[in-house]
């Protein structure tokens, strides 16, 4: 199920800030 919370595939934000 890829129903949860995670981002589109385009958006490739950086979640090492």
């Amino acid at each position: 199920r890829s129903s949860r919370r995670k981002p589109p595939s385009w958006v490739r934000v950086p979640s090492s800030k």
